[in-house]
Parts: C-alpha cells; sequence; structure tokens
C-alpha cells in the first residue's frame, strides 16, 4: 500500500492550523529542493524545523508538532479542572 504524496497545500493546512493555536506568523520556506516551518520575527525569517527536508518529512513533524500542542492543551484542561475541583491540594 502506496502513501499519498504530500502536496504543499497539504503542508500549508497545517501551517494554518499552528498560526490559529499559537497566534504566531509561521509560514513555508523551501530551498535547495527541501521545505522548513519558518517564522516572521521582527522582520526576519527564523528557521523552526532544522534543515529543509522532503515535504513528507515536513508533514510528519507539523503532524507531530500539532499532535504535541493537542495534548499539552488536553493536559492543560485536565489540570485546571482537577484544580478547581481540589483548590488546596496544588498550592
Amino acid at each position: 500500500m502506496t502513501t499519498p504524496r504530500t502536496t504543499k497545500k497539504d503542508l500549508e493546512i497545517r501551517v494554518e492550523n499552528l498560526r490559529k493555536m499559537t497566534g504566531r506568523k509561521f509560514y513555508l520556506q523551501g530551498a535547495y529542493g527541501g521545505w522548513q516551518l519558518a517564522e516572521d520575527v521582527d522582520g526576519g525569517s527564523h528557521g523552526i524545523t532544522p534543515g529543509f527536508v522532503s515535504k513528507r518529512e515536513l508533514e510528519d513533524r507539523l503532524n507531530s508538532i500539532l499532535t504535541g500542542m493537542l495534548i499539552g492543551e488536553r493536559m492543560e484542561k485536565e489540570r485546571k479542572r482537577r484544580e478547581d475541583e481540589h483548590p488546596y491540594a496544588y498550592n
């Protein structure tokens, strides 16, 4: 079974999701036949993912970042819920 080809549009969708979750100015940067996640910082470019990689590898990295962020959000909600139930246990 073959994996579907990763397109630039696939990457753009993930970057847009990351922007929405963080409010930061992330974008795709292409060079040397590869891609990386970059961020606009003070008018300059800052590479977030190390080096330029294939679209498939960058898609995997972006999926990992997004999954980690979702897990973090869920853990924070659970921590707040527990803290609300037992406010003195977390001080």
